[in-house]
């Protein structure tokens, strides 16, 4: 989970999808919080920043955040699982220097902030489709601060068991062994993919992303910008098919039988 500086565009916006009920968990709900913490102009001369008057129209700080829930309140895998999305949530918005806080230590953190530079930070939680075993979700983080060439964002995906609110890993998918074998198969269609860009083969080392998704089409990769590509080449998406990765699954995990 990194932040990379370009503009606005949430990239998992084509997988986000409206909420689908599962009975065990309840409708997913989001809350939306914002507010602006505005100081006075006289308040610049404050500042280190000199000339911050001519980067920014106001004084202002920015917050928005996105509180999970399920509407089914008897069901404790569903306060489970929201109760680690929030804290996922929020992890985003504490500074590098900060293990720990609550969402009003970071609204004041921002209440302080407004008193020596304008910032914009919106976290976003968005349901995505996929098996209907797993519970799967997207937080995405961007914002803009004042006086950067470009604004940032960052995304990660998270997946639950609705039986239990336990999280889902690699692990729960593949042995250990098979996930490096995954890594091979991913490079590969990797490589085919860039048979249309060499000019960016040889930008680094790939990996195995941690934001993957498991639908009817098959297995999706997701990488920010900069992670395994070039900036010019966005935000890269790798979809392997159910042939190359069904028989290196686990016998035991709950996608098996969408592949069958």
């Amino acid at each position: 989970m990194k932040r990379h500086a370009t503009t606005l565009l949430f990239f998992l916006a084509s997988c986000c999808i409206v909420a689908q009920t599962r009975t065990s968990l309840g409708e997913f709900k989001v809350a939306h919080f914002e507010k602006e913490f505005c100081a006075r102009r006289d308040s610049i001369l404050q500042t280190p920043m000199d000339s911050l008057d001519m980067w920014c129209d106001t004084l202002c700080s920015k917050l928005t955040f996105d509180f999970v829930s399920f509407d089914n309140p008897t069901s404790l895998p569903g306060v489970l699982i929201a109760d680690q999305i929030n804290h996922y949530a929020l992890q985003f918005l504490l500074p590098e220097d900060m293990d720990y806080a609550t969402f009003q230590d970071i609204v004041t953190l921002y209440e302080t902030n407004s008193l020596q530079y304008t910032e914009e930070t919106h976290c976003s939680a968005s349901e995505l489709s996929g098996s209907d075993k797993i519970f799967s979700v997207v937080l995405g983080h961007d914002g803009y601060s004042c006086g950067a060439a470009h604004g940032y964002y960052e995304s990660s995906m998270f997946h639950f068991n609705p039986k239990d609110g336990r999280q889902l890993t690699w692990d729960d998918f593949f042995e250990a062994d098979q996930q490096i074998a995954l890594t091979v198969v991913a490079e590969e269609a990797w490589k085919q993919l860039l048979k249309e860009e060499p000019w960016a083969s040889d930008y680094g080392e790939f990996f195995l992303s941690t934001d993957f998704l498991f639908d009817t089409e098959g297995l999706h990769l997701f990488y920010d910008p900069y992670e395994i590509a070039p900036y010019a080449m966005g935000a890269p998406e790798i979809l392997l098919q159910p042939k190359d990765f069904r028989p290196l699954l686990r016998k035991d995990c709950l996608v098996r039988e969408l592949y069958k």
